[in-house]
C-alpha cells in the first residue's frame, strides 16, 4: 500500500495581492491535495493575515504569518519573504501604508504610459481588480480583459496574450511602460520583520524561469557574496526550494545555506491554476517541498 506523501508549501499569494484565490479557497484546495503546512505571503502587505488565520484555523491547518516584500538592493528589486511576525504590530502596518502609497503612485504613472501607447484604462477600473495590494496583475488583467482593447493587443501580439506575457512586452524593467517603485531597502527590509519579530528569508534568490529580474542574477557580483551581504545585515535563510529554480540552483543554495548556517524554505510561488501551473507544495511536476522544510520552519517561528 503506498503511503501518501505529506506536502508543505511555504510561499503561495491570495486574492489580498495577486493571487486568485481567497485565504479560504487557498486551505480548502490544500487540504483536498494533501499539503499539511501552507504559508501564503502576500505582496508588501499583512492586510489579510486575520483572514488567513482564520481560514488555517478552519481548515486545521497551523497558522504562519507571512509577507512577500519587495526590497532595494544595490539598486535592483528583490523580494523578501518575512515569517513568524506579529501581522498587528506597528512597523507591519506602517510598512502597508508606505508600499501601498508607492504601488498607486506607480500605477497610475503606468496607466498613463499604456495609454499613450493606445490602451484604454483607468486607475479605477484595475483598483476595482485589487482586494488589497495593488500590482501589475491586476494591470495586465484590465487591459486584456476589456473588448476595447482587443485591437490594439492583436496589433501589438497577434493574438490576445495572458497576464505574463502582457507584463513581460510593457511593465518590466527597459519596457515603454514600465515605472520604478518606491521600495525599503534590504537593511530596513530585515529590520522591519525582525522588530515584527519575525524572520526574514531571500525570495527565490536564483530564479530564471519566471522571474530573473527580481532575482541576484542582475545585481553586481556573485550571487553567493550578495548573499553573504545580505547575512551581515541580518538575513535569516534562502528560498532554496523554488519553482524559480533549477535543480542544480536549488542544490547550491542548500549547499550555501548549510555551510553558513542560514534556515531554508520553500514555496510554489502559487498565485493561481495557470501560475506556476504546479499543485500546491511542488516546485516542479515531479519535485514536492520535502516535508522537513515546513517542520523546521514551525519550530523556528514557535521559538
Amino acid at each position: 500500500m503506498k503511503i501518501k506523501q505529506k506536502l508543505v508549501d511555504l510561499q503561495v499569494h491570495s486574492t489580498y495581492s495577486d493571487g486568485s484565490l481567497t485565504p479560504s479557497e487557498l486551505f480548502r484546495m490544500a487540504k483536498k491535495q494533501g499539503v499539511e503546512i501552507l504559508v501564503v505571503c502576500d505582496h508588501d502587505a499583512a492586510t489579510g493575515m486575520a483572514d488567513v488565520k482564520r481560514s488555517a484555523n478552519k481548515y486545521g491547518f497551523p497558522f504562519i504569518s507571512g509577507i512577500e516584500m519587495t526590497i532595494a538592493f544595490k539598486k535592483e528589486e528583490l523580494h523578501l519573504l518575512g515569517y513568524g511576525f506579529d501581522h498587528n504590530h506597528p512597523v507591519m502596518k506602517k510598512a502597508a501604508k508606505f508600499y501601498m502609497d508607492s504601488r498607486t503612485e506607480r500605477m497610475k504613472k503606468m496607466i498613463l504610459n499604456l495609454r499613450k501607447i493606445g490602451y484604454e484604462v483607468t486607475f479605477t477600473q484595475v483598483s476595482k481588480r485589487a482586494k488589497s495590494v495593488i500590482g501589475r496583475p491586476h494591470l495586465a488583467d484590465q487591459v486584456i480583459f476589456d473588448k476595447k482593447n482587443k485591437s490594439m493587443l492583436m496589433k501589438e501580439f497577434g493574438f490576445v496574450p495572458d497576464r505574463s506575457l502582457f507584463i513581460q512586452k510593457y511593465l518590466i524593467k527597459g519596457t515603454k511602460a514600465f515605472v520604478e517603485k518606491k521600495n525599503l531597502s534590504a537593511r530596513d527590509g530585515i529590520k522591519l520583520i525582525h522588530k515584527a519579530g519575525g524572520f526574514a528569508f531571500i525570495s527565490h534568490p536564483l530564479g530564471r524561469r519566471y522571474s530573473p529580474d527580481l532575482s541576484l542574477w542582475p545585481v553586481k557580483g556573485s550571487w553567493s557574496q550578495n548573499l553573504l551581504e545580505l547575512k551581515k545585515m541580518g538575513l535569516d535563510g534562502i528560498e532554496a526550494y523554488a519553482s524559480d529554480h533549477f535543480i542544480k540552483d536549488v542544490k547550491s543554495l542548500i549547499e550555501f545555506a548549510n555551510k553558513q548556517n542560514l534556515y531554508i524554505t520553500g514555496g510554489s510561488d502559487f498565485h493561481n491554476s495557470n501560475i506556476p501551473g504546479l499543485p500546491l507544495g511542488y516546485i516542479s511536476k515531479t519535485r514536492p517541498i520535502p516535508y522537513s522544510v515546513g517542520e523546521k520552519l514551525l519550530k523556528l517561528v514557535a521559538k
